[in-house]
């Protein structure tokens, strides 16, 4: 039979307006189980009639969570969110003994829906040996620093954060000059409003002029890597990482720069240093020819939906999350 999704809160987050709706949406996306229908019309049948409810999590109030006395033992209700527990409005165990499967970021998570993926083409290294011939094989290859007049950018919109990056930045600018757009700043680039991201115009700056980009996660969560991540590895320009995931499992060796493997100061002179060598800036891109970047909304997506659509004919286990915090 066909199963039902249907989205409570659909407007709070635009990752899954863009998977569609309806049942044809789940064979237009070439889910491989497609018997399912999705909608965020919450009158489209009686609440305890859906085979699930995705709630998005971090702006609903438990006020606002619905009561249903006729919920079916085997209805799931999905907890999802893509920012970290630090940004979620009320506390999490409010929401304890009510969620049957979560849905996020997380590598546990019952349904898995990142950011982007990188993944390894066949002419991938399968040795350290290799990797250190490609590496060098980049002195004959593209230089990625050319044309380009500027050292570091940052995009960024929350001016505090629990993961105090705007005072690694404060002192960093002491010793290398950081340019910042955003609202926190005087520079200005233009967002797309609806999706809180920068636009290609915005990126398109960086290929041209700048040589890094500071990729910093505004909170310390396990696998909590957003998009800017993977949207500078798709481009011209290295990206310095700082955050709480393992870095090293999902993207290729060199190919970032971690942070907080230096100081302020030492991030500044290293950063100094690859800018003034065009031999050891083009290094870091060695790995564009043997891997690609994920990092399209529909098909995550249509990644995540689709593994939906699959745990509902085939999951029939039952779970139900006592403490949501330890489990997400």
């Amino acid at each position: 039979s066909t199963k039902t999704i249907l989205i409570w809160n659909p407007y709070s987050r635009f990752e899954l307006e863009v998977f569609g709706e309806g049942a044809d949406t789940f064979t237009s996306h070439h889910c491989p189980i497609n018997n399912c229908f999705i909608t965020k019309n919450r009158t489209w049948a009686p609440l305890h009639q859906f085979d699930s409810i995705i709630f998005n999590m971090p702006p609903l109030s438990l006020y606002k969570f619905p009561v249903d006395e006729h919920r079916r033992p085997e209805q799931r209700y999905i907890f999802f969110s893509q920012e970290p527990p630090t940004y979620i409005g009320e506390e999490v165990k409010l929401f304890n003994h009510r969620f049957n499967w979560t849905m996020s970021y997380a590598t546990h998570a019952d349904i898995r829906y990142h950011y982007g993926e990188i993944i390894p083409l066949p002419s991938a290294p399968a040795t350290h040996h290799t990797r250190k011939a490609y590496i060098q094989s980049t002195n004959n290859g593209e230089n990625f620093a050319a044309g380009k007049t500027k050292l570091v950018a940052w995009f960024v919109s929350h001016c505090f954060t629990q993961s105090r990056r705007e005072k690694y930045v404060t002192i960093m600018r002491q010793y290398i000059p950081v340019d910042i757009y955003g609202g926190c700043y005087s520079l200005r680039c233009p967002m797309n409003e609806s999706a809180f991201l920068s636009t290609e115009p915005c990126y398109d700056l960086l290929d041209s002029s700048y040589k890094f980009y500071l990729a910093f996660e505004n909170s310390f969560c396990n696998d909590y890597v957003t998009e800017k991540f993977f949207d500078v590895l798709q481009r011209r320009i290295i990206p310095i990482v700082m955050g709480g995931a393992n870095y090293s499992a999902i993207a290729p060796p060199h190919s970032y720069i971690d942070a907080l493997q230096y100081s302020p100061r030492e991030l500044a002179e290293y950063l100094k240093l690859l800018a003034s060598d065009d031999k050891l800036y083009n290094e870091y891109f060695w790995w564009k020819p043997h891997f690609q970047v994920v990092k399209r909304y529909p098909f995550l997506a249509a990644n995540a939906l689709c593994s939906l659509c699959d745990k509902l004919h085939h999951n029939k286990t039952e779970s139900i999350y006592h403490d949501l915090a330890a489990g997400w």
